[in-house]
């Protein structure tokens, strides 16, 4: 690492920033000072346990981020908004398209979800495709790390992103209240505006309101572009000497817009509700260019290209709950989604993506036998995807899945055993091609908390999944610009079975409160892009093929206290990532996996003032697979302040952040771009928040 990285680690370390700004696993209440400190009762998460259990009652690792973390950790991408939280990095293809990545595991392994309910997009497919998902609109946003095969099918082996956006009303309110939000940022001139609004217009019946639009200039980075490594590779390559993009990128910049109404019945028992909404972005691709020949044997002349995005989405919710019934409660979601982005190069179209799909679930759990709780419940999808043009490396396909699940829970004393089955079958046809596969797969798992001392919880978890492969690793076959590699899919690829372990002990009450977890995961099949010496149109081949790999590591918490005053508290927050992949057939790493991650920093929270101080300290990755660069370390610090005028219940809110406030070369070794483009340099964000 450089002189500049480890001056500003010293300077970080002296100031003890903060480390997640978050409401973590660990933490199932706030330690609230009766004079200042503002009460956030233990969170139930619904999302991912039809048990109703505060989060502190699973196994597995839960992170909430609840509307003020958001505020002051809200970025123009999900993954960007939640790259801070433990185990948690980003794909990083720019400043609008980037998926979170849990503990190494992206794409298709990771389920984006509005409220239990897939986004319905093309994000999985290329890191170039935007989340269908606005972080503006979120409400609170709940992280599964780790397996969540059992509630939400096989494409959630690596983890669960669970965004709740309020859009669909579920509990009543006696009088109109609304949310007005705006806010500025520096680095490519970012604006920012929304309105929420939600009123009762009887005493069963509640509307909902709300639009966001936003735009953003091309950003600006702290030196060049390209990093030291690939511009050494280039001039030992005696490449071709090209102009650099220096101190900003052109093609960054976007615009979006989103909007939705909902109502909802809400009765004793039972509430119904629907929703529309859209969403609409226009966003350069850094990276990513096409070519357009403009007359008959004239040269190619390069093209900026963009992608123009839109969605149409109607969700459906209901639930019934009745504690003195056989069945306790059903829940039942529904999604459906027209779903479109054309890839522009200059003002032709290069490739047109579209997307149908719907995903329906129904869940049920049963009265409480003694200490026994049963659950269970069904789950459908369906997506009719196509791609047209230059990029469409995929035939047309239709993929449909269904799946049923089962969970029983047993409860004694100190002591939570769970277990639980999925049988999931998956059938993908593309007719263009004479294509039919069908795929069954059964996971299971068991898990156990065990609490002791009142304040202490020790958490195991073993599971056995299996992932069916998806079109793009079955069918893939032309030039991917966006990965700068021909992709080539593999028919024969079979079932991808994961046999793994996580270990947890937490301290959830008292003055000091943390968590250490390890996790273990071992790949039989494991699918991803071998990327070979073969080059076809100049591109490098990476061919979809299987493996024996094996995912580990740990994630560790703790906050103390530092002292109470009579206005306010002050404490510390520390914390640690890291995750090791490995091809176990020739002994190599996997391709764009996080490095280590530290977390330090330093809370100050009172009625009228919070002061978040954050810094999280990135290691050199040098455990790098074949035809992959290093990438350096980096100290990635930022300041959030909080004001609200009128103290805890005031109505209105003022909020500063300062994103990289040392102005960092930060490269994300996730990203397929990060020898390409860093990310966002400086950046100082003003917001103001009203509520009425």
């Amino acid at each position: 690492m450089s002189h500049n990285f480890y001056q500003k680690t010293t300077v970080s370390l002296a100031a003890l920033c903060i480390a997640t700004p978050i409401l973590s696993a660990q933490d199932t209440q706030d330690h609230i000072d009766e004079n200042h400190q503002h009460p956030i009762e233990e969170i139930i998460v619904s999302g991912t346990d039809p048990m109703g259990r505060g989060r502190d009652s699973i196994a597995q690792g839960i992170a909430i981020l609840t509307s003020d973390e958001l505020e002051r950790t809200r970025s123009a991408s999900l993954g960007e908004t939640l790259d801070h939280l433990p185990g948690m990095s980003q794909s990083s293809f720019g400043p609008t398209a980037s998926r979170p990545v849990i503990r190494g595991l992206g794409g298709d392994r990771i389920r984006m979800l509005i409220a239990g309910i897939g986004s319905i997009d093309a994000s999985s497919s290329s890191p170039d495709h935007s989340v269908a998902i606005d972080p503006e609109t979120a409400e609170s946003i709940e992280i599964l790390r780790g397996p969540a095969t059992l509630l939400f099918g096989t494409n959630a082996v690596g983890g669960v992103v669970n965004v709740y956006d309020g859009r669909i009303p579920t509990k009543h309110i006696d009088e109109f209240s609304a949310i007005a939000k705006g806010s500025f940022a520096t680095n490519g001139d970012q604006l920012n505006g929304g309105l929420w609004v939600t009123a009762p217009l009887n005493d069963k019946v509640v509307i909902h309101f709300d639009g966001n639009a936003a735009e953003s200039e091309n950003m600006e980075i702290p030196g060049y572009a390209e990093s030291q490594r690939l511009r050494d590779s280039e001039e030992d390559e005696g490449g071709e000497e090209v102009e650099e993009a220096f101190g900003l990128v052109e093609n960054t910049d976007s615009t979006k817009k989103s909007g939705a109404m909902g109502i909802s019945y809400i009765g004793d028992k039972a509430m119904f509700g629907v929703s529309l909404s859209s969403f609409k972005t226009n966003y350069g691709v850094p990276g990513h260019h096409g070519h357009h020949e403009e007359e008959a044997g004239a040269e190619e002349e390069e093209e900026f290209t963009r992608i123009d995005l839109t969605q149409t989405r109607f969700d459906l919710s209901t639930e019934w709950h009745d504690d003195d019934s056989a069945i306790a409660l059903i829940r039942g979601r529904f999604g459906y989604a027209d779903y479109s982005h054309q890839e522009l190069e200059g003002s032709e179209t290069g490739t047109l993506f579209k997307n149908k799909g719907w995903e329906g679930r129904v869940e049920a759990r049963l009265k409480q036998d003694s200490a026994w709780t049963t659950a269970m419940g069904v789950q459908a999808r369906h997506r009719n995807f196509s791609a047209i043009g230059e990029e469409a490396i995929v035939a047309p396909n239709v993929t449909n899945q269904w799946g049923v699940f089962f969970l029983e829970s047993w409860e004694k004393e100190n002591l939570t055993v769970d277990f639980g089955l999925r049988l999931e079958n998956q059938k993908l046809s593309a007719q263009s091609i004479n294509f039919d596969k069908s795929t069954t797969g059964l996971s299971a798992s068991a898990s156990a908390v065990y609490t002791f001392e009142e304040d202490w919880r020790v958490a195991f978890n073993s599971f056995r999944t299996e992932r069916a492969p998806n079109a793009e690793e079955l069918l893939s076959n032309g030039p991917h610009l966006a990965t700068s590699s021909y992709e080539l899919g593999n028919q024969n690829l079979g079932k991808e079975v994961a046999l793994g372990t996580e270990l947890s002990i937490r301290r959830v009450e008292g003055p000091v409160t943390g968590s250490l977890t390890f996790f273990y995961t071992d790949y039989n099949d494991f699918i991803y892009q071998k990327l070979g010496e073969t080059i076809i149109d100049d591109l490098s081949v990476a061919q979809h093929t299987a493996t024996n790999a094996v995912f580990y590591g740990m994630e560790a918490e703790m906050q103390l206290p530092v002292y109470k005053f009579s206005g306010g508290d002050l404490h510390v927050n520390l914390g640690y990532d890291m995750v090791n992949a490995d091809n176990l057939v020739t002994n190599t790493p996997l391709p764009r996996i996080p490095p280590k991650s530290f977390n330090i920093g330093l809370v100050w929270e009172s009625d009228a003032l919070d002061v978040n101080l954050m810094t999280s300290i990135s290691t050199k990755q040098n455990a790098i697979s074949v035809n992959e660069l290093a990438t350096d370390g980096f100290v990635d610090t930022r300041l959030a302040l909080s004001y609200r005028p009128m103290g805890t219940d005031s109505p209105y809110s003022i909020d500063l952040q300062v994103r990289n406030l040392f102005n960092e070369e930060i490269r994300h070794h996730t990203s397929f771009l990060k020898d390409l483009l860093p990310a966002r340099g400086r950046d100082v964000k003003l917001s103001f928040r009203a509520m009425f």
